[in-house]
């Protein structure tokens, strides 16, 4: 009976090992999968302070059309 034990023991522990082994390397090929992803959508995205400066532009521009539209509607 022990000799039969044995190598199913040894089976069972070895086919873990191995299950164990192919969900760590998968989990490491999506981690860096992830990281690459976030590496990619950061370098892509713009800093906050450069959409400020952005926005403090186009906020400029539109005041200054404002302005030269008030002065043909006072024209009129």
């Amino acid at each position: 009976m022990i000799e039969q034990a044995v190598p199913v023991a040894i089976a069972l522990v070895t086919g873990g090992a191995v299950m164990f082994n192919r969900v760590h390397s998968r989990v490491n090929v999506l981690d860096r999968r992830i990281d690459n992803l976030e590496l990619r959508v950061v370098e892509s995205f713009v800093p906050k302070s450069e959409f400020v400066a952005a926005m403090v532009r186009m906020e400029e521009h539109m005041v200054r059309i404002e302005s030269k539209l008030d002065t043909i509607a006072q024209k009129k």
